[in-house]
């Protein structure tokens, strides 16, 4: 993982106008796709290509007066590198914040901080403010979150105004999930999930319930399924059968999937839904 400190603005032109400066090589690829907001992220398997693309991006960078800074990585001989470039991360938390994920760099694993809800809370607004502090961009976290959604949901059912007190039936379920929300912190997912060079296998599970519908994605290699990425949205109010939302939970996948394949496509893959 590397760190860039820029804003938006800087990541989405100027930068890219810089990388059409040089030959379209890993390096330029690098620049122009793998900046997420003001985080510059890499994975790799092989650490001489790693270490190779690091100099090289360092250096390009440096060439359009852009100092690449608060770097790290899992890789004990490229992390050593970073240290003797001075761009090595001075954070003492052991953690670095990527994309909302806090990136442990020893256990090469990703995690959401905690978010410290509020089991008090009684009103829609309150509520609806503290079931949106958990930030989870590839929603591994769904089957907790999803459950902030759909009690938001019910809230609105009852037609409140932002500032009436919910009823106590609801404020007793919403404690129970406050509780579930606030240490979903220690569940930790690993960021090496495929090797490059071995086959791999991707499977999409669709499904519907009677409140939402969504899928998943699990990727396969020697065996060992890790969850890569997931997406789920409400059923309508309206109500829909179930065979619809299960052909919509297809859709949603399918419309999905485009991102899904780009963001593998170093390694060849064979679909399974």
């Amino acid at each position: 993982m590397f760190g860039f400190n820029a804003s938006p603005f800087i990541l989405n032109y100027v930068l890219k106008f810089h990388a059409n400066k040089f030959p379209l090589d890993e390096c330029s690829e690098t620049l122009k796709s793998n900046f997420y907001v003001d985080n510059l992220v890499k994975t790799g398997n092989n650490p001489k290509i790693l270490s190779a693309l690091y100099t090289s991006v360092r250096e390009r960078l440096h060439e359009g007066n852009f100092d690449l800074q608060s770097c790290n990585s899992d890789c004990v001989v490229l992390k050593n590198k970073m240290e003797a470039d001075g761009t090595l991360s001075a954070f003492d938390s052991g953690c670095e914040k990527v994309l909302g994920y806090l990136y442990d760099p020893v256990q090469d694993s990703i995690r959401v901080p905690r978010p410290s809800c509020d089991a008090e809370a009684s009103t829609k607004r309150k509520i609806l403010s503290e079931t949106s502090k958990v930030f989870d961009p590839l929603s591994l976290y769904l089957p907790v979150t999803v459950r902030g959604r759909l009690f938001m949901r019910e809230l609105w059912k009852l037609k409140l105004n932002w500032d009436d007190p919910v009823p106590q039936i609801m404020c007793s379920v919403w404690k129970t999930l406050a509780s579930d929300l606030s240490a979903i912190d220690s569940v930790s997912f690993s960021m090496r999930v495929l090797d490059e060079g071995k086959d791999t296998k991707l499977f999409l599970f669709c499904d519907a319930a009677k409140y939402a519908y969504g899928f998943t994605v699990y990727a396969v290699q020697d065996g060992k399924y890790s969850l890569v990425f997931a997406k789920a949205k409400m059923a309508p109010l309206q109500g829909r059968s179930l065979p619809t939302l299960e052909l919509l939970s297809v859709f949603l996948a399918v419309k999905c999937f485009p991102f899904i394949k780009q963001s593998l496509k170093d390694i060849t893959v064979k679909i399974f839904m």
